[in-house]
């Protein structure tokens, strides 16, 4: 028994096996849960940047709607607080008025609608510039649909002495030309 004690390999103790062993794959705390952990964090953290790339943009958005809100608004009252602004109201042949707002120093002129009636379905009120020469009459665009009958302030650039301001009814979508005589002709006041 003593010669096997000398060639037969000892154990070690029981709290040196625990010091030294390599842990197992058993001893390992849930790898398949920490794994699962970190894939779900690393999708949080995609769907937050994401979340916050879509909230900078929208919010870069709203501030230049804001900002160009505001510089329509200044370009309105500039027109009506002018020194040399006049104001020029006339009834419509279609019920309600018009008045219109010029600066013939600014160019630039300011409309506003009352009394306005809706239109029938695919029709809309179309604005036009008109100048001295038959030739020169220039869209400026549609009118938005009057909410309680009242429209605007619409802004109108470029205007010239002795240009005029017309109103037209004209099918969805507008013309590149009036194809109806204008419902309203208003020279602004000069």
């Amino acid at each position: 028994v003593m010669a096997a004690v000398v060639r037969t390999r000892q154990l070690p103790a029981a709290d040196d096996h625990a010091r030294h062993a390599r842990p197992t794959a058993r001893a390992r705390p849930f790898p398949r849960l920490a794994m699962a952990a970190g894939a779900l964090a690393a999708a949080a953290a995609i769907v937050l940047a994401i979340v916050l790339v879509n909230t900078q943009h929208e919010l870069n958005q709203a501030r230049h709607q804001l900002s160009q809100a505001q510089e329509h608004l200044a370009a309105i009252t500039a027109v009506q607080t002018a020194t040399d602004a006049k104001v020029t109201t006339k009834r419509i042949s279609l019920g309600g008025t018009v008045t219109v707002t010029s600066s013939a120093s600014r160019h630039q002129m300011v409309l506003t609608t009352s009394g306005l009636p809706p239109l029938t379905a695919g029709k809309v009120y179309q604005l036009w510039l008109i100048g001295k020469s038959p030739n020169k009459i220039r869209s400026e665009g549609l009118l938005a649909p009057p909410h309680n009958g009242r429209t605007g302030p619409v802004l109108i650039s470029g205007i010239l002495a002795g240009d005029t301001f017309g109103l037209s009814v004209q099918q969805a979508g507008g013309a590149v030309q009036p194809t109806i005589k204008a419902v309203i002709v208003l020279v602004p006041a000069s």
